[in-house]
């Protein structure tokens, strides 16, 4: 079979396009494996030779994280190709598509089949063999031309693994002679190289062999993955708020072919409260379950430092095994107040507030609170000992309660009698209630009351032309109208003494004219009395009159 003679021939084989690409496992379990297969192919011609021929590549390196066979990185392999003699009318047994089986699972034993088919029925006889490698492809010379001659190396393997024993673990490697099925039960993960060889006999006699090299990755495979609650651990605690609507996602998640079914326990589904928990599960993909847990509109009578209890219990049914396999999940869900959100007082911004005496004017000032928390009361009170409410000004404030945004308008008549330098004041009690909870504020409020001047005349003119124009025909007093400016007196008298005006108001504009007539031209003396505050003012001065 074959021969050691070259014959020169040297072979170009091209890549079969596309590379194959075949999905490993089965519907129950997929490996995370990828397997690429790339086919290379030629026609040739070649004259008969009673010896046959063999056709070899070589190329370096293998993949360096073999785990049974040494220094796998420094070294080839060899691609051997025989063509039998032509005589013996003969075509080589060639291997079925790559099983769907072909990996490890660790811990597990293993059964796939690496089997050939012989278009002419000979006897085949299935062996395990030792990887090879050739002398000409190497580090530094990696794809050479061709390759070289027979016999090749034997890769020398890492203790503990042999021929004998070339994946380890229990039952040992194994191929049936008969029908190329293999056993193993690898123990560790890793990549192990072994070779299958087939030997054909016709008539008893060895006509010819094949062989298949492979290095086959060992892995964990999780045939029955059990339901799982995803991000929880088996005992879990959650919290919920009072007053909310309280959604929990969970996510249950399974081999996709598998049966689900989902048992819920615990008080808060039985009754025990008010209102009652609901959960519902829908089916968003394959192996994929969403569950909502929902328990909303709590109140304070369900706010507790002891956490309610739920128990939820998935179990699926495996569609390879029909084996059962649960998760559980239990829940420790607290129910606590939501964030409070501070109390504030809208109205008045500060606590000193300045009231401006007006001429039997009701003044009010809304005091407003708010709180962002909408179940929480509010409750705005007055002190009515308040020195506020013990003048005579008609002072009145409503007591007010209510939810979110509460206001009550203090209302009184301030007057010139109230007008002094220190401030009023009033005590407001804003009492904020959280379910068991209850905060005070202390509110002090200072009110001052002022006049709209300071009771001073700011122009007396002491020239005016009554002439019609329009332009500067009126004396006018030029100053601030104020309701505590009383008992206001005006006179003015000619040259002789005599009074041509008397009045009794700040807001005269006069035009020269009494009821004797308009007077003349000339200068004219004016005084002026009044009380402001209960103080006693007084002006006099000189107006000219021009026509």
């Amino acid at each position: 079979l074959g021969t050691n003679i070259n014959t020169g021939l040297t072979l170009t084989m091209f890549l079969e396009d596309p590379s194959e690409f075949p999905e490993l496992g089965d519907e129950c379990f997929s490996p995370d494996i990828c397997l690429e297969i790339g086919t290379y192919m030629e026609e040739i011609d070649l004259p008969d030779n009673p010896n046959g021929y063999y056709l070899v590549w070589e190329r370096c390196c293998r993949s360096a994280i073999i785990s049974n066979i040494e220094l796998p990185g420094d070294r080839g392999i060899v691609f051997v190709a025989t063509v039998p003699d032509p005589a013996l009318q003969n075509s080589s047994p060639f291997f079925e598509p790559y099983p769907a089986d072909g990996y490890f699972c660790v811990g597990s034993q293993n059964t796939f089949a690496f089997a050939t088919t012989d278009v002419d029925g000979d006897s085949l006889v299935y062996s395990l063999d030792n990887p090879i490698y050739g002398d000409l492809a190497v580090l530094f010379d990696p794809n050479p031309n061709g390759g070289g001659p027979m016999p090749y190396n034997d890769f020398p393997y890492v203790p503990p693994y042999s021929l004998a024993d070339p994946v380890g673990g229990s039952p040992v490697m194994s191929i049936n002679s008969e029908t190329g099925e293999i056993t193993a039960a690898p123990d560790d993960i890793g990549i192990f190289a072994f070779a299958v060889l087939v030997e054909e006999f016709r008539d008893g006699v060895k006509i010819g062999e094949v062989r298949r090299e492979i290095a086959l990755q060992s892995t964990t495979c999780e045939l029955d993955v059990p339901p799982n609650y995803v991000g929880f651990n088996n005992f879990d605690t959650v919290f919920f708020n009072a007053f909310e609507a309280n959604l929990l996602d969970i996510i249950i998640t399974d081999n996709p072919l598998d049966s689900v079914w989902q048992d819920i326990e615990g008080e808060i589904f039985d009754g025990s409260y008010f209102p009652i928990a609901e959960f519902d599960t829908t089916a968003i993909g394959p192996g994929i379950f969403s569950g909502v847990l929902r328990w909303d509109s709590l109140g304070c009578d369900l706010v507790s430092d002891e956490p309610y209890t739920a128990l939820f219990l998935s179990q699926s049914q495996n569609a390879c095994t029909d084996s059962i396999s649960t998760d559980t999940l239990n829940l420790a869900i607290y129910v606590q107040l939501p964030d409070d959100v501070p109390t504030q007082l809208l109205s008045p911004m500060q606590i000193e507030y300045t009231y401006v005496v007006i001429a039997d004017t009701i003044q009010c000032l809304n005091i407003t609170a708010s709180d962002g928390n909408y179940q929480d009361t509010l409750n705005l009170f007055a002190d009515f000992s308040s020195e506020i409410f013990l003048l005579d000004a008609d002072a009145t404030f409503n007591d007010t309660s209510g939810t979110q945004l509460i206001s009550s308008p203090l209302c009184w008549v301030p007057d010139c009698e109230h007008v002094r330098p220190e401030p009023y004041s009033l005590d407001l009690t804003l009492i904020t209630e959280r379910c068991f909870e209850t905060d005070t504020v202390d509110i002090p409020l200072e009110f001052y009351v002022t006049t709209a001047s300071d009771g001073t005349l700011q122009v007396i003119p002491n020239v005016f032309t009554p002439n019609g124009d329009e332009i500067n025909d009126r004396w006018e007093i030029e100053h601030i109208e104020d309701k505590c400016v009383t008992e206001e007196d005006i006179k003015i008298y000619n040259r002789w003494g005599n009074i041509v005006l008397e009045e009794t108001s700040l807001q005269l504009k006069w035009d020269a004219d009494t009821d004797a007539g308009d007077v003349p031209e000339g200068q004219y003396i004016y005084t002026i009395t009044y009380k402001f505050l209960e103080d006693p003012r007084d002006y006099q001065g000189y107006i000219t009159i021009f026509r």
